[in-house]
């Protein structure tokens, strides 16, 4: 019994997950837990548990007496959070080029082509997760476990509080960005790959920004 409640439970955590990352439960919704029960076909304890997992990840918030609301990201956080991307990824860069062998460059080839493959026509999962893979292992290629888990962090944190769409006017910037930074890396010029990054953060921060404080 005790394994099925935790299956349960679970279960209720992915699929309340699911709809927050697709944004069927949006910033700031309170979470009514009769309309949970009913559109997930569980009872409220695993409902619950599943919200209380999803506080620990940081997607929702229980407020005292109110309940559980999604997390809303405010521009201050909004800010902060590409602040601090930034630092975090000039260091991976350096990392990066200190320390790449022949096949991370191979491999990075191929994420910057499949970035650059992908259709202009709107920025979706499928480009976000190309965008993500690539920087994810630029980070890799410094040889940091830590750092390649930080990074995954932020971008899972950014996609839950993001629709993605928004950075379509960019793609085409974005993919310069990439070819410059992958010849840069290649290279091994650490001042001109800092300055890539730099540039590509903040066009991205400018369009987060913006998102949050019009939500």
């Amino acid at each position: 019994m005790q394994k099925r409640n935790v299956s349960k439970s679970l279960e209720a955590y992915h699929q309340l997950k699911e709809r927050i990352r697709s944004f069927r439960l949006r910033p700031g919704q309170k979470l009514i837990y009769r309309d949970l029960e009913e559109d997930l076909g569980m009872s409220r304890t695993p409902v619950i548990n599943g919200l209380i997992m999803l506080e620990k990840d940081g997607l929702v918030i229980n407020k005292m007496n109110r309940g559980f609301y999604v997390r809303n990201m405010s521009v201050k956080e909004a800010e902060d959070i590409y602040d601090i991307r930034e630092v975090f990824e000039v260091t991976a860069v350096g990392f990066a080029i200190k320390r790449y062998e022949p096949e991370d460059l191979e491999a990075l080839r191929r994420h910057v082509a499949a970035y650059n493959e992908c259709s202009d026509d709107v920025y979706d999962k499928n480009r976000y997760d190309l965008d993500t893979n690539l920087h994810v292992h630029i980070a890799a290629m410094g040889k940091n476990t830590y750092f390649v888990s930080m990074l995954k962090q932020f971008y899972e944190s950014i996609y839950f509080n993001m629709n993605v769409a928004a950075l379509r006017p960019e793609i085409s910037t974005f993919k310069s960005d990439h070819v410059e930074l992958l010849q840069a890396i290649q290279e091994r010029d650490v001042e001109s790959a800092s300055r890539i990054i730099v540039r590509h953060i903040r066009t991205a921060r400018e369009l987060f920004v913006a998102f949050v404080r019009n939500l």
